[in-house]
């Protein structure tokens, strides 16, 4: 495994033990289909979230929002159409499009910054 793989898992790791500590579930991680990954798969009573984790070191040229493209949020939202078609129970939920950008100096843990419904299905920015 890759050092930058490695640092993307230990920030997955991260968000997925922050959104336990927040009332989530854990549904599935790493959905992989050609063209598309989705991080994490979470819910609680109310939505079905997709999160997209960004790891960054502290001063990274390029945020982990900014790293969120036009492009990115496409083939998040087709992604994430393709599971949900796959995992009917889900469907009464609010679908929500969630970036967790964590920053880890040295490889380890600084702080977590975690923007809720950061984009929308048209991939429409809410706060990208």
């Amino acid at each position: 495994m890759s050092v930058t793989s490695d640092k993307g898992r230990k920030g997955e790791d991260i968000v997925c033990r922050w959104l336990c500590a927040n009332g989530y579930h854990i549904v599935d991680r790493n959905y992989w289909i050609r063209g598309g990954e989705l991080d994490i798969i979470a819910e609680n009573e109310m939505f079905l979230v997709f999160v997209e984790v960004k790891t960054r070191n502290p001063h990274s040229m390029i945020s982990g929002l900014d790293a969120v493209t036009r492009k990115k949020k496409q083939h998040l939202i087709r992604t994430a159409a393709i599971w949900i078609s796959d995992h009917s129970a889900y469907m009464t939920l609010q679908k929500r499009f969630d970036v967790a950008c964590v920053t880890l100096h040295y490889g380890h843990f600084e702080g977590i910054d975690y923007y809720e419904n950061a984009f929308d299905i048209t991939g429409t920015n809410y706060l990208i």
